[in-house]
Parts: structure tokens; sequence; C-alpha cells
């Protein structure tokens, strides 16, 4: 499957991964079972990447794309689009495929606000875009020429900030004031390179995937206003040999980690271990 995604349903306990390499969306059901999530692999889904659950309207969000991350070369740049599906049926209500602004871009990863506004990364040139609710098409809401490769996204409890994985660390936009911080922290411990990100009560989760930090998945703590990290902490994953943690997803006192091959060798032979998911208490 070569999954990149993970979300994860509290209502129901079923959790879900995106496959890159089979472009569909596979349910892992809280008895333990596994199938394909609905209509997923005959919807024409490209390779499936970041997902989020939206638990008010259960809904399953995910974001896709197909190309490299830079020009192929004929030219052709990357496809993209975020897909929206019924909880429930598994069936695929909405899909939004960005227009090609003659620039390759990469959607990444996205979250659902409590009015159902989804805001979603783009890695390759530092933008969030977002889809209003009940809206027909992705629209871009930010630009950070300061940050590179933004990545994992989540949203702060009350709503009035996202949180945004870049390589420079991790940094909270806040919202009504159009404000960037980044999250503050004395120890020794850094927020960089994050790819996924996910939130439990005042921690901050996020799987770092880097060779010289150790593939290793944080906790941070953060403090009353948000905007600063008490503690961190590296948590024991334990994944196979051979298998990097992508993403994350929060449970009820829980964390899931996906681990998967290095994803440049997903087109060649070799294939590593296969893909798990972790489940860590926290």
């Amino acid at each position: 499957l070569w999954p990149e995604g993970v979300a994860f349903d509290r209502m129901t306990g079923d959790l879900f991964v995106g496959s890159m390499s089979e472009n569909k969306i596979v349910a892992i059901r809280a008895d333990g079972s596994v199938e394909d999530f609905g209509s997923s692999a005959e919807d024409g889904l490209l390779n499936v990447l970041g997902m989020t659950v939206d638990e008010n309207r259960r809904h399953l969000w995910a974001c896709m794309g197909l190309g490299s991350d830079e020009f192929h070369t004929d030219g052709e740049r990357r496809r993209n689009g975020v897909v929206r599906y019924d909880l429930e049926t598994g069936r695929l209500l909405a899909r939004y495929d960005l227009e090609d602004d003659g620039v390759n871009r990469l959607l990444n990863d996205v979250i659902v606000a409590a009015d159902g506004t989804a805001y979603i990364t783009e890695s390759n040139h530092g933008s969030v875009y977002r889809i209003a609710t009940d809206s027909e098409k992705i629209e871009h809401f930010r630009f950070f020429p300061e940050l590179n490769y933004l990545n994992g996204i989540e949203l702060s409890p009350d709503g009035e900030m996202l949180y945004l994985a870049a390589v420079e660390g991790i940094y909270a936009l806040v919202l009504a004031e159009d404000r960037v911080v980044k999250l503050g922290f004395d120890g020794d411990l850094s927020t960089v390179s994050a790819d996924g990100l996910c939130l439990a009560g005042s921690s901050l989760f996020a799987v770092q995937n880097q060779p010289r930090l150790g593939f290793r998945t944080m906790r941070f703590d953060l403090d009353d206003s948000g905007l600063g990290i008490e503690s961190a902490t590296v948590l024991p994953v334990g994944l196979p040999e051979g298998l990097i943690p992508y993403t994350c997803a929060a449970g009820d006192g829980e964390v899931f980690v996906n681990g998967t091959g290095p994803l440049n060798l997903m087109d060649t032979e070799g294939v590593p271990a296969n893909p798990v998911v972790i489940r860590i208490p926290i």
C-alpha cells in the first residue's frame, strides 16, 4: 500500500490509511478487520497523502497528487487535489482538483475547522490553501515566504490557531490577527523538519522523519497560550527495521503512527518490511 497518511475516527474507533501506490484508502475497523474504504478504489484517486476526519459532519478528507515534486523532463507539472468522503457510506461526496497556475505545487496535508472549512498545506512553495464550507473549489489562503516545505497541519482546540510544520520548526498562525509565531522551546529537542502533526489535549505530537533526528516521534506539551512548549519527550515508537514514520493521528488516550518504507523506493524492487501502524498510549 505504501501508506503516507493516517486518520482516526473517535466515534467508531476506525483507522484509515491512504495508499500512495494503489491510489485508494483502506479502513482498519475497530474489530480488527481490514477493507478498502467505500468506493475509493474505483474513484480515480491519485496517490493519497495527508488525511483527516471531520467528526462533526462525519466526513473523511484526503489530499492526493500524482507526479514528481520537481518538474518532469517533459515539463509536465504535478497534479493535485482533495477528496471528501461520507464516513458512514464510503461514498465520494466531492473532489476538488487544484487548478494549474503555472507552478509545480504539492498539496500535502489537511485539517478541518469547526465551521467546515478545510485548510491544506502546499509544500513546494510554502502556502496554505483552503476550501470554504459548501465551496466547490480550492482557493489560495496564505503564503509563507519565510518557511520551507510546509507539511503537517493542525488546529488549536479553540480553532483560533493553525499549527504548521516546516523545515525551520513548528509555527502557529493566529487566524484573527494573521500573525505567525514560532513555537518557543529552550530545550535540546528540536521542532525542526516535522512531517505529520496531531493534537491531543494540550500536547502536540510531531513525526520527524529525518535521519539526523533518528526518525522519531515527539510529544511537545504546550503552555496555556498554545504558543510555547513547556516540555518535550521522544515517544517509544519502535518501528520495524527499514520503515520510516510519516504521519500521526490522535485517538482517546493514544496516538497512532504509521511506518512505511522510504517513498523514493516505491517504484523500485526490493520492497522493505510491510507497513505498520503503531498504537502508543499517552
